[in-house]
């Protein structure tokens, strides 16, 4: 599963499979009352049963949630079905039947579907490389000690990554923010190599780094009830010639050669929203971007 959407009740599931049909999504917010409009579903069991209806309602709100009203009969099994308009085109999502007389039905708009499908999705695909231990001690508050204690069960147990076959090694380290509200997470890379070839993971999917701190802050918030962090992701290698390609603000001379520390990502999860909010790049780029959290 790449991503879930729990008022919406929709989940963006990836198959290993190529070149299937697919259908349009057509916008639901043209829709008018009366309009003639089918779903496809599995009804008590029974396999790509059609029924057909009108829209009762173009939208109604039942507890906060944006829905479309229709009599076309769906029952259980029929949620996460297809509600079409007359051009073939998916308007909606089959989601719940109200017992009554009334034939009253309700559907996701798809308007709320593109919503939900144009958010950047994180697949998991991190595994810690040894077996978990957990921390001597309890972490009750946001202090120096308790940002030790921290330190040691990140390199204990995060020191060394798994992403999609690639291992990517990191040395921890932590600090209390002044107003001692959250822990400052630090992760050094120190194989270049490994770097790159995360960075050729980003190139070709956009979560590759950030889905990182996803998988790390919900490992704290599972496993020690940490849910204020924030992390930031660092490059830190020795190299002989000078690394033009970088800030020169990250590059530092040491002996014969230079000391690159480059900041390459930093974020946090606002578990409040739902989102991962982080800036790849921060010494060039400014622009904060989100990712929806599973």
């Amino acid at each position: 599963m790449l991503a879930k959407d729990e008022n919406l009740d929709l989940a963006l599931l990836k198959i290993p499979a190529a070149n299937l049909p697919y259908v349009n999504i057509g916008d639901s917010t043209s829709l008018q009352l009366g309009e003639e409009v089918v779903a496809i579903g599995s009804p008590l069991g029974y396999k790509n049963t059609l029924t057909s209806g009108v829209v009762s309602q173009t939208l109604r709100k039942v507890d906060g949630q944006n829905y479309i009203q229709i009599s076309t009969p769906i029952d259980h099994g029929s949620s996460g079905g297809a509600l079409f308009n007359m051009k073939g085109e998916l308007v909606g999502v089959t989601s719940a039947g109200i017992q009554s007389s009334a034939n009253i039905n309700l559907a996701i708009p798809s308007s709320d579907v593109k919503v939900f499908l144009s958010k950047p999705q994180a697949e998991q695909r991190l595994t810690p490389s040894a077996q978990q231990q957990k921390p001597s001690t309890n972490i009750t508050g946001v202090n120096s000690a308790g940002a030790k204690t921290l330190a040691s069960y990140l390199n204990e147990n995060y020191g060394s990554l798994d992403y999609d076959g690639l291992e990517v090694d990191f040395e921890w380290f932590v600090v209390p923010s002044e107003d001692g509200k959250q822990y400052l997470i630090g992760g050094s890379m120190e194989d270049g190599q490994q770097w790159a070839d995360w960075v050729d993971k980003q190139d070709d999917d956009e979560t590759a780094m950030p889905s990182l701190i996803v998988y790390l802050s919900n490992e704290l918030r599972n496993n020690l009830k940490i849910s204020d962090t924030f992390f930031s992701l660092y490059l830190n290698v020795y190299l002989d010639k000078y690394p033009s390609s970088f800030p020169a603000e990250s590059i530092t001379r040491e002996g014969r050669g230079y000391r690159l520390n480059y900041n390459f990502i930093y974020g946090s999860v606002d578990y409040t929203s739902g989102y991962l909010y982080y800036i790849i790049d921060p010494v060039n780029n400014k622009e904060v971007q989100s990712m929806k959290i599973k």
